[in-house]
């Protein structure tokens, strides 16, 4: 059975986005101060998942978690790899992604809104390759932030619940952090609520790394409020630092890692803010031959007490994660 809340469905009128580089922005008039946020971590659409989406129809990797990821004011995901008309290379060893640019409308269909672009494959094909990606999103109608390289302005910002909400990528493998910090302390200084998805740490780690514990932290300290991690391929733990959330990877969502049973179980964050508080409903997933789906019940129990015992958190929220939900203060 699901664990994820059942929100109000809030009306919303979607403003004109402003083209890239300079940061998009789009508005929404929403009731009570409120607004929803789903998010995922890494989507591949080439390679196995590809063959299988030829087989079975686009919708095949999302039949099943559709409903999961429709109705939120945002819903977002790591995007791994570009919308592009190239033919397809990728192999086990060759690592060159591309997506079939049809796609990106199904991506829009079963939910999504908002992808981070800030990862090492969105450059598989060089920067036209993240050009077209950048074209294809917004002729599908979906916000993008982020840069492979973290050049700045790529950001997104959205007026959600009555507040300025800012979304920043950032992709760790390129190494320093002094173009991030930088945006992330403009956004803070303006008085947005600032949400990062970084792409870093070791890949197929149960453990977040000290590497990223460092840097994640820096990105609370320079005015983030939430950190949500993507790229090792395998859930990692969750930290409550001075009050903010850190979830280090979600591991996967849609991608053709079938050798292991860890990179084939993920986690989806449903969150519902208000002026005060967030609540975070957390839904573990599984895949099947890149079928995306809600845990099983004993799977779901067992991937919540491993989370809450490896997690850096408060006793309280310990318990609040093994029940799938706990509440963070925003003030």
């Amino acid at each position: 059975m699901s664990r994820s809340i059942r929100y109000l469905l809030l009306p919303a009128l979607l403003l004109s986005i402003t083209a890239f580089p300079a940061s998009a922005s789009t508005s929404y008039q929403l009731k009570a101060n409120t607004w929803t946020l789903t998010t995922v971590g890494d989507i591949m659409l080439d390679r196995y998942v590809h063959s299988a989406m030829l087989k079975n129809g686009a919708m095949f990797p999302f039949a099943k978690i559709t409903n999961e990821l429709k109705g939120s004011d945002v819903a977002l995901g790591n995007l791994e790899g570009p919308f592009t008309a190239n033919r397809s290379i990728a192999t086990n060893t060759k690592l060159i992604f591309t997506f079939d640019p049809k796609y990106a409308s199904t991506l829009k269909q079963v939910g999504f809104t908002t992808l981070s672009l800030a990862n090492n494959h969105t450059l598989n094909f060089s920067q036209a390759g993240l050009q077209s990606t950048r074209t294809t999103l917004q002729k599908s109608g979906l916000d993008f932030f982020g840069d492979p390289q973290n050049k700045t302005n790529y950001h997104l910002t959205k007026t959600l619940g009555g507040r300025q909400v800012t979304f920043l990528g950032y992709h760790g493998l390129v190494g320093g952090l002094d173009s991030v910090l930088t945006d992330i302390h403009r956004a803070h200084q303006k008085g947005e609520y600032v949400i990062i998805m970084a792409h870093a740490g070791t890949e197929y780690n149960l453990k977040f790394s000290s590497a990223q514990q460092r840097d994640y932290k820096q990105l609370i300290d320079a005015g983030a409020d939430m950190v949500l991690g993507a790229h090792p391929h395998v859930v990692e733990p969750i930290e409550i630092y001075k009050g903010k959330l850190i979830a280090y990877s979600l591991g996967n969502f849609v991608f053709d890692q079938y050798f292991s049973a860890d990179t084939q179980q993920e986690l989806m964050l449903k969150m519902k803010f208000t002026n005060t508080a967030v609540t975070v409903t957390l839904v573990p997933l599984m895949s099947i031959r890149s079928q995306v789906q809600v845990a099983t019940q004993r799977m779901s129990a067992t991937m919540l007490n491993r989370l809450a015992t490896s997690s850096i958190v408060p006793t309280n929220i310990r318990q609040n994660i093994r029940d799938g939900q706990f509440t963070l203060s925003t003030l």
